[in-house]
């Protein structure tokens, strides 16, 4: 795609150069600015970014929000070395809205010879929608090169699918909403009141490193603390993400069957208090944790009759 439309730019705003094929190109157009040392990441909300609710789903909120940590620090720091977020922690403020913009500032709280300590502030149309902290591991590959961070053309979305061939006993998931749609297909296993996502990382799932994109991973965490928690106390109302912190103890791969569980530390008339670990082979890669509130309506597109329908 040659041209930026105006649906998908702001003023100043240039392309963000991703890989094609990987996370970043499949699910944007990301788009960047960069003034002196403060770099903005920004992105129109589309219906492929949304939940069956019309809204950004907060996997894709929290991968865009991971993308602004790591640059924007960077260009912060004028330290263009490799950095690995290893914990994130994300306060939902407001809802995105399907034709908002997007965007993202970074500042440091303090950098360390191994560690760098940051915190994000999203904003939809002006108005602060996450509010987001984190914590950084440098890492010894090979600095980027800054030069290379913005474009002039929109990565194209390749749209290549493999086969999940999930392991036995998962079967395919019925969730609507374009971001779910986009990044699965989500498969899940019903055992009791537990109930497991599963999903088989693919080249699209994965950054430019070739490891799963640290958005995925919280994608898989986030629908484990929501819909996972809904089967533990058989309540099925709807129940959005207010917090949501998680710390990355491992890498997954492509190829590799990510899956999660659920535990539920308590469920109050307004709350619920969750917990999750994911895993790769029964090897835990992330542990989060989250705050979901419960609203009063019913929300029947999640409930044991209709999963798996």
């Amino acid at each position: 795609m040659d041209a930026i439309s105006d649906f998908n730019s702001q003023a100043g705003f240039r392309p963000f150069v991703a890989p094609e094929g990987r996370f970043l190109a499949e699910h944007g157009p990301f788009m960047g600015r960069l003034d002196g040392d403060v770099f903005r990441l920004g992105l129109r909300i589309e219906d492929v970014h949304a939940n069956a609710g019309d809204i950004a789903h907060g996997g894709l909120l929290m991968a865009f929000a991971d993308n602004q940590l790591v640059v924007g620090a960077m260009h912060k720091l004028q330290d263009f070395g490799y950095l690995v977020t290893v914990n994130m922690t994300v306060d939902f403020v407001r809802p995105g809205t399907v034709g908002g913009w997007l965007e993202g500032t970074t500042t440091i709280v303090r950098a360390t010879r191994n560690l760098v300590f940051a915190e994000t502030m999203l904003t939809v149309d002006g108005e602060t929608a996450l509010r987001v902290s984190g914590i950084l591991k440098r890492h010894n590959s090979p600095p980027l090169d800054p030069d290379n961070f913005l474009g002039d053309k929109i990565a194209p979305k390749s749209g290549e699918r493999g086969d999940p061939n999930p392991p036995a006993g998962y079967r395919p998931v019925n969730i609507p909403g374009g971001f779910l749609v986009a990044i699965g297909p989500l498969h899940g296993q019903l055992e009791g009141d537990l109930f497991r996502f599963g999903l088989r990382i693919e080249k699209r799932h994965c950054n430019s490193s070739g490891l799963c994109h640290g958005g995925t991973m919280m994608t898989v965490a986030d629908m484990q603390l929501g819909p996972g928690s809904m089967f533990r106390t058989n309540n099925f109302r709807f129940k959005p993400t207010m917090h949501f912190s998680c710390d990355i103890v491992s890498s997954a791969r492509e190829g590799d069957w990510l899956y999660g569980e659920t535990n539920v530390i308590r469920l109050t008339r307004n709350l619920l208090f969750s917990e999750t670990m994911l895993y790769v082979e029964g090897e835990p890669v992330m542990r989060a944790s989250g705050i979901n509130k419960i609203v009063k309506h019913d929300f029947e597109l999640i409930s044991p009759d209709t999963i798996f329908a």
